[in-house]
């Protein structure tokens, strides 16, 4: 379709269906001018469609024409990293501290998401460290895991949050986890070998006894971050994962009460959870979707600017969750909930009931 907006929408959809079909509407989508929303999109979809043509090619099928330009263009982007392009490290006793990219500056981390090659029985150790000085560093978190021989994506929840402080920062260490590449240029993560002795928790490690290794690497790797746990809230609505819906589609409230949800997204694609007012839902969606083509669109979180949207969480990132704390209506009523992204609003939605 020669619309942007069209393309864009496209995309969003091929992210609900299963097989070669949904990862084709990709391939031709990336063969077309990209915009900033058509690129984020595609980036996001692909985290759902790339196992179906992976999958494909396993089984010693041949895509299409866009799909072989699709496949040998993958990672000439920088901040791409193509499963067949990573490397898995050989050696258990290095240390990668995560500098480019901190998770937050404060709040918490529930877990982490990871692109693993590591052959079963590796292990793999991730840390949080506080800085007591220039040097050195109290080992506040630490979680070992095993690899379980199986090449593929994966998500870890900790058995408790990570409680954030500024100044914060994370490593990993051993050749069970995260696969890499070579990191770009101007990359600040640091990677440290041999490593003698390893970080243990609640002891105090000093950094300065390493030597780092002069080839920068990027990892595979995502902390997640959550909101804090000690935090009551009074309903949680999940997304479900690669179906466009959320698990609760009704929750009451009374009128005039101060609420609290939480919003948590297990799914593979972004999402939010916008209110409207009573019957005003179609409205908010339509103008949700003519937001596509707004390249600003994003950085407010394709939240309309409507009188009738009462109030909305952020779009938040896959296996993110977030906290929304607002005060009911006065008046009793059916009140809609949606999800702004464009073109998810026809499928995700709810109804806040709110009564005397």
């Amino acid at each position: 379709d020669p619309s942007a907006q069209v393309r864009a929408e496209a995309v969003v959809a091929a992210a609900s269906f299963k097989g070669l079909d949904a990862a084709e509407i990709v391939f031709i989508a990336k063969q077309h001018p990209l915009d900033p929303q058509l690129a984020f999109n595609i980036k996001q979809s692909r985290q759902v469609i790339d196992p179906y043509w992976r999958s494909a090619l396993k089984q010693g099928k041949t895509l299409s024409k866009a799909g072989q330009e699709f496949v040998s263009n993958l990672g000439q982007s920088q901040g791409d990293l193509p499963f067949e392009n990573l490397s898995q490290d050989s050696r258990a006793d290095l240390l990668h501290l995560y500098l480019e990219d901190p998770p937050r500056k404060k709040g918490n981390i529930q877990g982490i998401t990871f692109t693993s090659k590591a052959a079963a029985g590796n292990t793999f150790i991730v840390y949080q460290l506080r800085p007591k000085n220039k040097t050195k560093h109290m080992v506040v978190n630490a979680e070992s895991y095993t690899a379980d021989g199986r090449q593929s994506p994966k998500t870890i929840k900790f058995e408790h949050s990570w409680q954030v402080k500024p100044g914060d920062f994370f490593a990993h260490s051993g050749n069970g986890g995260p696969a890499y590449q070579i990191a770009p240029k101007g990359q600040r993560d640091v990677l440290y070998y041999p490593v003698g002795k390893l970080p243990t928790k609640d002891q105090t490690y000093d950094l300065s006894q390493l030597k780092s290794y002069p080839q920068k690497r990027q990892y595979a790797l995502k902390f997640l971050a959550g909101e804090p746990a000690e935090q009551t809230v009074d309903v949680v609505i999940k997304t479900i994962p690669e179906q466009l819906k959320y698990d609760i589609r009704e929750f009451t409230v009374k009128a005039g009460k101060t609420f609290v949800l939480r919003f948590e997204n297990p799914d593979n694609m972004p999402h939010n959870i916008v209110f409207t007012l009573v019957g005003a839902k179609d409205e908010v969606g339509l103008l949700a979707d003519q937001m596509a083509a707004d390249p600003k669109a994003a950085k407010i979180h394709y939240i309309p600017n409507s009188p009738k949207v009462l109030f909305a969480t952020p779009i938040i990132d896959d296996h993110a969750q977030i906290t929304l704390e607002f005060t009911a209506p006065e008046k009793p009523g059916d009140y809609p909930f949606i999800c702004t992204f464009p073109g998810h609003w026809r499928i995700m939605q709810g109804v806040m009931k709110v009564v005397d």
